[in-house]
């Protein structure tokens, strides 16, 4: 926990490289075990995200929010690509019952 704080104190987030041997590996396991309510507490309370797919979600519906308001619409191109692909999945998502 303690390389953790100095890791984000450094690098402003908790997101540790999986390459980074022993801290990456701890980190991992935080996201995939089970832990104490009041271990996933602390880590919670330095900013510590146990799912980097919803940080990845928020930030493209940011981007969404975006392209709205400078098209008026959100029909995202494919040549787009991370956004028009993300728009896409969402749809499909959305149309299947799943989002």
């Amino acid at each position: 926990f303690s390389e953790l704080q100095l890791f984000k104190e450094e690098h402003g987030h908790c997101n540790v490289p999986q390459n980074t041997p022993q801290l990456g590996a701890w980190v991992n396991n935080q996201r995939t075990r089970a832990i104490k309510a009041d271990r996933r507490d602390r880590l919670v309370g330095i900013g510590f995200q146990f799912s980097l797919q919803d940080d990845g979600w928020e930030d493209r519906f940011s981007e969404l929010q975006l392209f709205k308001e400078e098209h008026g619409h959100c029909n995202v191109p494919q040549k787009t690509p991370k956004l028009g692909m993300w728009v896409t999945k969402q749809r499909y998502l959305f149309n299947n019952g799943t989002l």
